[in-house]
């Protein structure tokens, strides 16, 4: 994608400066800066799927579209914030760690039960994914698929990159898996923010109404307490709620 692009942009600029530039001074500094930008570049393209950077993700929906995407689970609030959804009339995205998946399989049912979306979020998620080689990430991505599958019966096609993390051997190996990446166009940070009113007004203050995809958590109690704010805000703007 845009990673090999770039690499070609930074070998011909790096080219180009030691060739017409015969200040050996000035070439240092020229090639310094070029390289601080790529460097610069390469951090948003590992911490941001919208950038598509190593990989095309689906980063936003339809105008007038809003998908409501939770990362995490399933874990101690998911039956609170399904019976939100519910109540509202919403069905939303799951992006369900294989571990958690697998010691409670009840909750996953319930989850595919109420209609909504069940997607990959790896097996461990673990903090290091971003170090893996292309054969440890795939083998977090098809663990986490066989026991969904298992649970539900059907294999989940889409998969969300634990922290938004990507890199050329995570991208390979969503592909060799067959899956495509979810991103987000909203993040809440409610792992971080535990005031509900502070998320929503967080939430309302990025929402443009131009295909949205908002990532919240099913680990937080007061995520359950913010779909109650931002659940009627967005159907007064006249929403459709969607799936990927």
């Amino acid at each position: 994608m845009k990673h090999r692009a770039a690499i070609i942009i930074l070998s011909v600029a790096l080219f180009l400066t030691s060739f017409f530039i015969p200040n050996a001074n000035h070439v240092l500094l020229f090639c310094g800066i070029i390289l601080i930008l790529f460097l610069i570049v390469l951090a948003v393209g590992i911490t941001t799927p919208k950038f598509n950077y190593f990989i095309r993700s689906i980063n936003k929906l339809q105008p007038g579209e809003v998908c409501l995407s939770f990362d995490d689970g399933p874990n101690t609030y998911t039956h609170q914030i399904l019976d939100c959804l519910a109540k509202h009339e919403i069905k939303a995205s799951f992006f369900l760690i294989g571990k958690n998946s697998e010691a409670d399989p009840d909750t996953v049912k319930h989850i595919q039960n109420g209609g909504h979306l069940i997607g990959n979020h790896s097996y461990h998620h673990q903090t290091n994914i971003g170090w893996l080689s292309t054969k440890k990430v795939g083998e977090e991505i098809s663990k986490a698929n066989a026991i969904l599958n298992d649970i539900t019966g059907k294999q989940p096609i889409y998969y969300r990159p634990p922290f938004g993390v990507l890199n050329p051997n995570i991208a390979r190996a969503i592909k060799n898996n067959g899956l495509k990446s979810v991103g987000w166009t909203i993040r809440s940070f409610d792992t971080k923010i535990q005031d509900p009113v502070r998320i929503f007004n967080k939430i309302k203050k990025r929402f443009k109404n131009k295909g949205e995809i908002i990532l919240l958590h099913d680990t937080c109690k007061h995520s359950v307490e913010t779909l109650d704010l931002i659940i009627p805000y967005l159907k007064e703007q006249g929403v459709k709620f969607v799936n990927p």
